[in-house]
């Protein structure tokens, strides 16, 4: 049964509504807070709305400032997934999330190999062989 209204971005459907990461960094995955998300990604799962958007960038604040961060929402939306038995696995998952992450660029770091290190990294924290959709995120407009 499918609750969600789906669009596509190019082949891929993607559901209509999604959930976004931002402010999930510097969490505990053993917080109740963290058993809320669980609930919340197997809910999403269930109702084929599992449109997740995350970005290399988003980390806890302090540490994001300091370069430190990035990553850290990639890594606790690969960590809960697994934690409540959703498989990423596009070949062998019947209720298989769509997660899409993003790149952000900088004067130093804007490269065609920068961007293809930084797509590397991040399938390396979500635990990912693709990526679904992979976007620039805050465009440097200097």
């Amino acid at each position: 049964r499918t609750y969600a209204d789906t669009t596509k971005i190019g082949n891929l459907v993607v559901p209509s509504m999604g959930i976004g990461t931002i402010s999930w960094s510097g969490k505990d995955l053993t917080t109740l807070e963290n058993v809320e998300l669980q609930f919340l990604i197997k809910e999403a799962v269930s109702s084929d709305a599992a449109f997740f958007d995350t970005a290399e960038r988003y980390g806890s604040n302090a540490k994001t400032a300091l370069g430190l961060g990035w990553g850290e929402t990639e890594q606790i939306l690969q960590q809960s997934l697994k934690a409540v038995g959703v498989s990423v696995d596009h070949e062998n998952s019947k209720l298989k999330p769509v997660i899409a992450t993003k790149f952000t660029p900088s004067p130093w770091r804007n490269t065609k190999e920068s961007v293809v290190k930084a797509c590397e990294e991040s399938r390396r924290r979500l635990g990912v062989d693709q990526i679904d959709l992979y976007q620039l995120h805050m465009p440097d407009i200097v």
